[in-house]
């Protein structure tokens, strides 16, 4: 039989599907005596190259994936949402704009041109078309939110620059973009991003009502029938506002966040949940697929553990599981996850890992473990091109099948 390593080298070139069992047992034992550990049951399935992969699997594309794997508010899903949002918003400007030209009446300054608004409006649907068909990356939100705060500022600025300094202190609709730029922002649940956009907004409109100021011109303005004067007061409520605005729009995609990072934890062990675990594990599949990088899955699972329940009792039991949890999450990297797949079986994610170094790794997690029930570990590894999530964790369940089947392991902590 090849060696593990020239098996992942001709493996990792090869251009056709194929499945590659590996069994690592011979070299565990070695390297088991010479530490006089006890024995442990491992197995490793590696997987390439699967020329069909199921599209539902794909995070770059979250609207194929099937009903149960959705997750109610996805980041593509919810950017379509607050993109339509900015549709209905400018479209609706656009068209009152339009009515009361019909109706002649005399429309806000700030609105007289509708043909830009229209131009947004097609640009808006343009952008609904790329967020509909064109994978996803998360780092769209972030330019799509501060876009939404600098597109009003460049606006007003533009009335500065204009020699129409008073549309933009006074400014009755565009101001109110920088709200609705924090209100979606909100949408998000991301207190990084709602920080920046609340203070872009924030300095934003300070930025230009310092410039009208500076320019000059306002205090020889007379008084305008739309706009009124400039007034101190007004723009210094106006800057409050905006400044508490953003504070309940940080503090509440704050609250989102503890939320949703609660909603991710296994209330008994601590460690990430069955939820998490499909999501995240969708993720870096794709991931993994797009930069040709190994992934690889460890399936970990207690053996004896129902004895040992029966025996000591399920609050012991509970006991158990936590130490372990714990235990698996101390001894891997901060970029590797832990999660509790369901019962006594855990599920280690490594990122970037290949079999053999990911073989080596189970081998040193059941070495930690010493007590009176044991663990048996099964290995999928996803090389370039590989398969999907669904694949890979059960190639995992099936080399941990196997091994169980070996007998024997680790024992653990309790």
């Amino acid at each position: 039989m090849l060696s593990e390593p020239s098996l992942l080298r001709q493996n990792w070139d090869s251009r056709k599907q194929q499945t590659c069992v590996v069994d690592p047992t011979r070299n565990v034992k070695d390297r088991r005596r010479s530490k006089q550990l006890p024995r442990s049951s491992c197995e490793t399935i590696i997987l390439l190259n699967v020329d069909k992969v199921s599209r539902a699997s794909s995070k770059s594309s979250p609207r194929l994936l099937p009903v149960e794997e959705r997750l109610p508010i996805r980041g593509l899903d919810l950017e379509r949402l607050i993109n339509l949002v900015r549709l209905a918003v400018v479209a609706t400007v656009a068209a009152v704009g339009e009515y009361q030209k019909l109706q002649g009446w005399a429309p806000l300054p700030e609105l007289s041109n509708t043909g830009v608004l229209w131009g947004l409006v097609v640009g808006l649907g343009f952008l609904q078309l790329f967020l509909a068909f064109l994978p996803w990356d998360q780092r769209y939100s972030r330019v799509l939110a501060l876009l939404d705060v600098a597109v009003v500022t460049a606006v007003l600025l533009g009335f500065v620059f204009s020699g129409r300094p008073l549309w933009a202190t006074n400014s009755q609709v565009v101001f109110l973009g920088y709200l609705l730029g924090l209100v979606l922002v909100g949408l998000r649940g991301d207190t990084v991003l709602a920080r920046r956009v609340a203070t872009a907004a924030f300095f934003g409109y300070g930025g230009v009502v310092s410039l009208a100021v500076l320019d000059g011109s306002l205090a020889q303005l007379s008084p305008d029938l739309a706009y009124g004067m400039f007034r101190w007061d007004v723009q210094v409520l106006r800057l409050g506002l905006l400044f508490s605005c953003g504070l309940a729009v940080i503090y509440g995609a704050k609250l989102a966040e503890m939320e949703r990072k609660s909603s991710r934890l296994d209330a008994l062990t601590g460690v990430f949940n069955r939820r998490f675990l499909d999501e995240y594990l969708t993720m870096m599949v794709a991931r993994a697929k797009r930069a040709r990088q190994p992934l690889s899955v460890l399936m970990v699972d207690l053996d004896g553990f129902k004895h040992y329940n029966d025996t000591c009792g399920h609050q012991r039991g509970d006991e158990l599981l936590r130490e372990v949890a714990l235990s698996l999450a101390g001894a891997v990297r901060e970029d590797n996850v832990v999660a509790r797949y369901g019962g006594d079986e855990f599920v280690v994610i490594l990122p970037s890992t290949p079999g053999d170094v990911a073989r080596q790794v189970a081998t040193d997690l059941c070495g930690i473990f010493t007590g009176d029930v044991t663990v048996s570990v099964g290995i999928a590894c996803l090389g370039p091109g590989g398969g999907s999530k669904g694949e890979l964790v059960r190639a995992a369940d099936e080399a941990l099948y196997r091994a169980k089947k070996q007998g024997g392991g680790v024992a653990v902590a309790g």
